[in-house]
């Protein structure tokens, strides 16, 4: 009679083992976010197993859910906004963010994302009140128990082979990087990567470069024109500045960013290499090259960020800089008029004035004077003010002094 009772038994517990599992497998579902993994569905089974202990140990278990869920509304988040799963761009903007800027950008979220967002946590909810109850009765369970000592071997096994082929933790993450959440660990390791190399010295030749054609230069890093407007990130391949090109002597370049945030646009616009590239070549950047050629080099900012917080565009910025000054903490962008005008009045034969504006990000109805411009689109208001106030400086400033104005835009 005993022989049924346990194969009923049996059945239960399996039954019981592979509802709960089903419930951890949601946690990791942000991972099909990606698109760009082959296979994801293994993937995320694959994930989901091996990190299967966790769900096991009575005192892990309500923590790693916790980490899990708040992972999880980050990455939902993100892919909503930018189409991909938290990168080291996304750490680097999150470290040199203050609270009043982190607070507009919620502030411009659509309420479908923010939906997205709290329908992740409701889920996450359940599924945790899930694990809560049952996790007592998991600990039981013979195939919940044999399914962690297979993964917990599988992670002895990868730590015996990383050793034994002296990988670093770099080369450990990226054999591991399809199985969710490595991708967050492989971000703040990228990150710390260039943190650490940040101070490096560019590679310039022996002798200045000769023949330079211009006495003064102004380029204006402007942030948050958006693709669809502008037609940035290559779509169509338009001239991003064209419209710039009508404002009496200005010569405008096309532009096209190289990444959806300013962390990873502007270590383009400064070098032409992301900047774990820029740092692995020691390649110099548009300053340095110009101060290398004589020019004397003013960067007046009004970017926000924690002054404390050095990453790589300020440090590069910085670098080759004769002054370097912080003007503005995201006002309008026309705190930076007096600065300019005072460098073009400056004595030196040739020089380099690169503004680094706020832009039109986060908040539109905030990056213009609202009582000055009346177009229908914010955009379009943001835009025009930020045309008009450069284009007034330099003319009332030097209206003598050849130049070439390059507007440049990041994401």
């Amino acid at each position: 009679m005993r022989a049924p009772e346990n194969h009923i038994h049996h059945k239960t517990d399996r039954k019981q083992a592979l509802l709960t599992f089903s419930a951890w497998l949601l946690l990791f579902t942000p991972s099909l976010l990606s698109g760009k993994t082959d296979l994801p569905l293994l993937f995320l089974l694959l994930s989901a197993l091996l990190f299967w202990p966790l769900a096991l140990l009575r005192f892990v278990r309500m923590p790693a859910v916790l980490v899990l869920s708040l992972l999880g509304a980050m990455n939902v988040l993100h892919s909503a906004y930018f189409g991909n799963l938290v990168d080291e761009y996304f750490i680097a903007t999150s470290s040199r963010s203050d609270l009043q800027e982190s607070l507009e950008y919620l502030s411009t979220l659509s309420w479908q994302i923010c939906a997205l967002v709290l329908g992740w946590l409701l889920l996450c909810t359940v599924v945790g009140r899930y694990l809560w109850r049952n996790g007592p009765a998991l600990a039981q369970s013979a195939l919940a128990r044999r399914t962690a000592m297979a993964a917990l071997l599988f992670w002895l096994v990868f730590l015996g082979f990383a050793l034994a082929r002296h990988w670093d933790a770099g080369d450990s993450l990226k054999k591991l990087r399809r199985l969710y959440p490595i991708h967050i660990a492989q971000a703040v390791e990228r990150q710390n990567e260039i943190q650490d190399a940040l101070f490096y010295q560019p590679a310039l030749p022996d002798m200045p470069p000769e023949g330079a054609q211009a006495r003064t230069l102004v380029v204006v890093l402007g942030e948050s024109a958006t693709a669809q407007r502008w037609s940035l990130l290559g779509y169509a391949q338009a001239d991003t500045n064209a419209p710039l090109a009508r404002l009496p002597g200005t010569a405008a370049a096309p532009v096209l960013a190289q990444g959806l945030t300013t962390s990873a646009a502007l270590p383009f616009l400064l070098t032409g290499l992301s900047a774990h590239d820029s740092i692995t070549q020691r390649a110099p950047s548009f300053l340095d090259w110009a101060q290398h050629a004589g020019y004397k080099v003013f960067v007046f900012t009004n970017s926000r960020f924690l002054n404390q917080q050095e990453d790589f565009s300020t440090q590069v910025l910085r670098r080759a800089a004769q002054v370097y000054k912080k003007v503005g903490n995201g006002e309008l962008d026309e705190v930076l008029t007096p600065f300019l005008a005072q460098a073009l009045q400056d004595t030196a034969p040739r020089k380099l004035v690169v503004l680094h504006t706020y832009g039109s990000h986060p908040d539109l109805p905030k990056r213009y004077p609202s009582g000055r411009y009346h177009l229908a689109d914010a955009y379009d208001n943001s835009i025009r003010y930020t045309r008009r106030n450069g284009h007034s400086c330099w003319s009332a400033a030097a209206p003598s002094l050849p130049c070439c104005s390059t507007p440049a835009t990041m994401g």
